[in-house]
């Protein structure tokens, strides 16, 4: 809110054109001649209280004393009619979107209707409280340079220096205009290179303002400026800090022509004194100017000053006004008070809600605080209140208290406190004290102002009205009707400015039949849908617990064919109560009676309605250009923050063209009235994107908001219009009554997508309706139509004469998708000039997009450009990767052919290793490979991969043993070698095969070594092999044991007895030998005595990386428990590495120990959980598995829980 003040408020100078001679040098400016029968006069301002601003001559006061009228940029006097008024000045008061809803951090169903009682500090808080609001438009002091300020800023002093002499006030310019010209100006600057200019021209007045300052503050220079009148200086300071050019002529050029027309109308016939900031004045451009241009004749009067000066600001200052006082009434109609004007209320946090009016004239406040106790539910009577009151008087009531007296008005007790602040200025306060509610209301001045007669009126005629009926209730939306008895009790929603912050918490309080209260939350939520029944359990349960009452009854119901939830709750020595929630769409209610007659809480909760929406903000044609649509609605289009650019936020600040990449708008269209939003999202599709029917967008766009699989589609549509084309699909959840509702729209090469939440089981509001019905995208030609193939256009661009197409192109390899028929042309391509300095790598892109595709020609046009190409890495490997993706025995047979032939070697091994990769996806062409290929494990850089997929044909049976056999005898050599370097690589490692993360490398073995036993098993009673595997057997690798066994076993050779114990026995190697005998299906010859408790801890083992040779692992306890849809245990741990000497907690599950196998990796783990050492370990773990039974409810928080509410948790940290 204070920013906005700010910007009514901004001195604001700009760069001077011109040099300024001495009698143009000056603050006050007599405007003469072109008709007029006497002076106006203009003044430059300061809009600050600062003493720097009030260094005013005996002419300033003269010259307002001489006038008829006194003007300002804008009357002070309509500021608050206008905030609480005018619809676009209240929409920019404050982000309000963000203040409804969002319960995430909190704890949803906790906070959604939580009531807190006030503390005492927040009721000293209030008792103390200031309007923020207050002191920007009447003081703008601080209370740290309390001394070095004046009582009020000089735009207001000029104001009540009018306004006391009897002056008629007006203004030159309207709030609503200025705030929009602020929001044109704050726009960001879209194209690269108009933002890189304003950059370097950042830059350049950034160096010289400092040579301006030459080290010396820029704040003292610009007061010294404004001290000695030097508007050049000022000038020239403002423009250079400002932040564009744009901005300064929005601000200042567009602004003083307005002004200065205000003027030339109002001094046609009154006489007139203005005052405008500073910056106005000087320059080409500025009122000084303009009006000589107009004809006037502008001069500077003199700045003497004397006592005669002192004396009328004294004389002003001790001046007041007797202002006209009314009845004023409160929004909620639950008290009424006499006022000089209307009773303007502002938001606040929490409980609390102010009202105010300002007295600008005589720079007085009048000010009702009321925070609402909840007093009866929590069982603390208005006694009670008042006695923590008083004790909280003396801290927080300011200065010195004069008198303190006990009042009662209409049977509200209450304080009437009279006090002097330091400054000499009285207050008086009445705090009153309802069955619902604190009040105080205080009222505050300059001196004795409160002293003054009229005033008294405030204090005399304050009335708390009373009911005894049923009385009718509806928000103003008329979202609902209720009936409720006794006086109805609310923050108000009487004015712009506060729709949309209402607290939505209606109550009333009746003393024969108890306390009412209906509640109304909205939350907007387009990722995940909750069980009815679950989320109203838990509103109503957290809201019980918060008052200590007991639950009696608990049912589930519907009401008004909405999911409803009832509660009976009971405390002793309190009234019953009675709760009733209900969801409707993206709408809770909370409806509650306290009281004892169950009849008047059934009258109550019965008399509960439903009704459309009304809105009071009229729908009306808006163009939100930041995203290219129009659309009929009631809300102002967000400002435009920014897009997405492919996987980028923002794009590139650089001048580098991304105007091919695609690009992502996102808005959202909140209405305050109905707590509705719409989201909007503009794609612009990639250039070279392109689909060859709708239905494929249609699809992805389906599987995009359905993919949660308890989503099912309520209703699903397309069509067409106007040659754009439609697709709408409704989405909700069996056990949510929640309804998700897209449109999209595309639109050539934009989709526009709009989504919102509704209540399926009534019509659309007029909000949304009107929105999705009305939108309508911009003719405006946005990207490239994307139901078309973008070959010809992708390989145009790609020798095309501009360099930037060109270039846009070439990075867009990623994105353009060739079909089968598109291989004649790429090939063409290949075979074009490319003036690029990326030709080479164009080409080698071109190569891999052939191989994609599938033509006869392509294996011909590949095997030729191969030899062509002779040994060239650049081009060998992509080549060679295109062959292989063509997957036919062909294909192959040219592969092993031409690598053979021209084998390519590259330092980059992660290239090498990419040539088989698709060889993996079959492996029946993969065996046309052999034994030619063999040639080529000379070479260290293919060995690996070609044993690899060796093994891999063997294990799948496709290749047999004698593909290979007549290199036996090589394999053996080239095993004898890796055992022994596994033997050294042993011998410095010890016997800890522990420590690593990856499978292999934790039992402390080359791969390699794997596939030599594997190959060389078949072969295994040649001497050559056999004694390889004798040396292989004295290795100390478990891991590598294990695995020869495993082989053996597949073998049908002989493993001696006792070996699958041995292994089971050591807790690491349990698990690992577990795994290898499920994968070939022998879990069999496990040993039975381990069972899945065993298993369980081994696995937490190996997930954790702990070494049970050297780390502690105890197993704590297990836990059998449902987590989302899985049945069994959840297994607790806590670990301790030999390095470290605290306790680490962690789980593993959930577990079904009713199923023949254990998952190798199918479970939630977590080796470190939250844990704080001096809290009960076992609650922490009930608190651990609670979270693990709710992980699938993202909206509930375990901590809420009273179990675990005061349970501290520290997480363990690693640096």
């Amino acid at each position: 809110m204070k920013k906005y003040i700010g910007l009514i408020s901004f001195l604001l100078l700009v760069t001077s054109a011109f040099a300024q001679s001495e009698e143009d040098r000056g603050l006050l400016w007599k405007i003469s001649g072109n008709g007029l029968e006497k002076p106006s006069f203009l003044y430059g301002t300061m809009h600050v209280s600062n003493k720097v601003a009030f260094h005013l001559s005996d002419s300033f006061y003269k010259a307002i004393e001489s006038v008829d009228v006194v003007s300002l940029e804008i009357n002070p006097e309509t500021w608050m009619e206008t905030m609480t008024t005018d619809d676009y000045v209240a929409d920019n008061m404050g982000n309000v979107f963000s203040m409804r809803g969002d319960y995430s951090n909190t704890g949803f169903y906790k906070a959604i209707f939580e009531l807190k009682a006030p503390e005492n500090k927040e009721i000293g808080t209030a008792l103390g409280a200031e309007l923020g609001i207050l002191n920007s438009l009447l003081y703008r002091t601080s209370n740290y340079s309390a001394d070095f300020q004046e009582d009020t800023y000089l735009d207001l002093f000029i104001f009540q220096a009018g306004k006391k002499q009897g002056k008629l006030i007006t203004g030159l310019e309207h709030l609503g205009n200025t705030m929009r010209l602020n929001e044109q100006a704050a726009k960001p600057e879209t194209d690269k290179k108009k933002k890189k200019e304003e950059r370097e021209l950042a830059e350049k007045r950034r160096h010289q303002v400092s040579k301006i300052l030459d080290g010396k503050n820029f704040n003292e220079v610009m007061e010294d400026a404004y001290r000695r009148g030097d508007l050049t200086l000022l000038d020239s300071l403002s423009r250079l800090s400002s932040a564009n050019d744009k901005y300064h002529d929005l601000i200042i050029v567009y602004r003083n022509n307005g002004m200065a027309v205000a003027m030339d109308s109002i001094m046609k016939t009154q006489s007139l004194f203005a005052g405008v900031g500073a910056a106005h004045l000087p320059n080409s451009y500025g009122v000084i100017n303009l009006l000589r241009e107009m004809g006037y004749t502008v001069s500077a009067v003199s700045d003497k000053k004397s006592d005669y000066g002192r004396k009328v600001k004294d004389k002003l200052e001790e001046t007041f006004i007797k202002q006209p006082f009314s009845k004023q009434t409160s929004f909620d109609g639950s008290y009424s008070v006499n006022m000089p004007g209307e009773l303007y209320e502002f938001p606040e946090a929490g409980n609390v809600m102010m009202a105010a009016y300002p007295d600008m004239a005589n720079g007085a406040t009048y000010v009702i605080t009321r925070m609402f106790t909840f007093g009866t539910l929590y069982g603390v009577s208005q006694e009670d209140y008042l006695e923590k009151i008083d004790s909280l008087l003396f801290e927080n009531i300011p200065g010195k208290i004069l008198e303190n007296k006990r009042i009662s008005i209409d049977g509200i007790p209450g304080f009437d406190i009279l006090n002097e602040t330091k400054k000499g200025d009285f207050q008086r306060y009445h705090i009153m004290v309802s069955p619902l509610e604190i009040i105080i209301l205080k009222v505050g001045g300059k001196k004795e102002f409160i002293k003054r007669p009229e005033v008294a009126a405030f204090w005399e005629d304050l009335h708390f009205h009373q009911n005894k009926t049923w009385k009718e209730f509806s928000p103003k939306n008329n979202a609902y009707t209720i009936k409720m008895p006794g006086v109805h009790v609310y923050e108000g929603e009487n004015n712009s400015f506060m729709r949309g912050f209402w607290k939505k918490t209606v109550q009333s309080y009746d003393s024969d039949k108890g306390t009412f209260m209906v509640m109304n939350r909205s939350y907007n939520d387009m990722n995940f849908m909750e069980e009815d029944s679950f989320e109203l359990s838990q509103m109503c349960r957290n809201f019980v617990q918060q008052f200590d009452y007991e639950l009696k009854e608990l049912s589930h119901d519907s009401f008004l064919s909405y999911p409803s939830f009832n509660v009976i709750a009971t405390k002793e020595e309190m009234p019953d109560l009675y709760l009733r929630a209900l969801v409707a769409g993206n709408q809770y209610y909370l409806t509650v009676a306290q009281t004892n007659d169950e009849e008047s809480a059934s009258t109550f909760f019965n008399s509960l309605k439903f009704n459309d929406y009304t809105f009071s903000r009229s729908f009306e044609l808006k163009h939100d250009s930041a995203r290219f649509f129009s659309v009929e609605t009631n809300v102002k289009p967000p400002i435009e923050q920014g897009s997405y650019y492919g996987y980028y936020y923002g794009g590139n600040d650089d001048e580098e063209d991304d105007s091919h990449e695609e690009e992502t708008k996102t808005a959202i269209y909140y209405s305050k009235e109905s707590d509705e939003a719409i989201y909007v999202r503009n794609k612009k599709f990639h250039k070279y994107y392109g689909e060859t029917h709708e239905d494929s967008i249609w699809k992805y766009n389906k599987n995009e908001l359905t993919e949660n699989d308890d989503f099912f589609l309520r209703n699903e549509k397309k069509w067409e219009k106007q040659e754009l084309k439609y697709y709408e699909i409704e989405a909700g959840d069996t056990n949510s009554s929640r309804n998700f509702l897209a449109r999209y729209i595309l639109k050539d090469g934009v989709m526009y997508s709009l989504f919102t939440e509704t209540d399926f089981k009534k019509p659309r509001s007029k909000f949304v309706n009107s929105f999705y019905e009305t939108f309508t995208p911009w003719d405006t030609a946005i990207g490239t139509p994307v139901l078309q193939s973008k070959a010809d256009l992708f390989l145009g661009d790609l020798i095309s004469e501009d360099s930037t197409t060109r270039e846009a192109a070439y990075r867009s390899f990623y994105t353009i998708q060739f079909e089968d028929e598109d291989a004649d042309k790429l090939i063409s391509a290949y075979s074009k000039s490319y003036v690029s300095d990326n030709a080479m790598d164009i080409r080698s892109n071109l190569i891999r997009e052939i191989g994609r595709t599938k033509s006869p020609r392509i294996l011909p046009f590949l095997q030729d450009t191969y030899y062509k190409i002779g040994d060239s890495i650049t081009f060998q490997i992509p080549i060679l990767n295109a062959i292989a993706n063509q997957q036919t025995k062909k294909s192959t047979k040219m592969f092993a052919k031409l690598i053979l032939e021209e084998t390519p070697l590259s330092e980059d091994q992660d290239e090498i290793d990419e040539l088989f990769y698709s060889f993996y996806d079959s492996l029946e062409i993969a065996r046309d490979l052999y034994p030619d290929i063999l040639m080529l494990t000379a070479l260290p850089e293919y060995k690996s991969n070609i044993y690899s997929l060796l093994v891999r044909t063997l294990d799948s049976s496709i290749s047999k043993k004698r593909v290979y056999r007549k290199y036996v005898k090589q394999l053996a050599w080239e095993a004898n070698n890796e055992v022994k370097r596994q033997k050294a690589r042993e011998a410095s490692k010890g016997n800890d095969f522990y420590n690593e993360a990856n499978r292999n490398a934790l039992y402390n073995y080359n791969e390699d070594l794997e596939y030599y036993a594997k190959m060389l098993m078949p072969y295994a009673k040649k001497s050559k092999v056999k004694k390889v595997f004798n040396r292989i057997e004295k290795l100390n690798s478990t891991g590598l044991k294990m695995d020869l066994a495993v082989l053996k076993l597949q073998s049908r050779m002989s493993v001696p007895s006792g070996t699958w114990k041995e292994f089971a026995n050591n807790t690491n190697d349990r698990i690992e030998i577990y795994q290898r005998l499920k994968k070939i299906n022998r879990l069999d010859l496990f040993p039975e005595e381990y069972g899945y408790d065993d298993l369980a801890e081994a696995l937490f083992a190996q997930r954790a990386y702990i070494n049970v040779n050297k780390d502690s692992l105890e197993f704590i306890k297990k836990e059998y428990t449902i987590v989302q849809k899985d049945t069994g245990y959840i297994y607790f741990f806590k670990s301790k590495s030999s390095y470290d000497d605290e306790w680490s907690y962690g789980y593993i599950g959930v577990i079904d120990t009713t199923q023949s196998e254990l998952d190798d990796w199918g479970y939630d783990f977590d080796e470190s959980i939250s844990y704080n050492k001096y809290e009960d370990t076992d609650l922490q773990l009930r608190m651990k598995l609670r979270e693990l039974q709710m992980q699938d409810r993202p909206r509930y928080r375990v901590s809420d829980e009273i179990e675990f509410k005061d349970l501290k948790n520290t997480r363990r940290r690693y640096y």
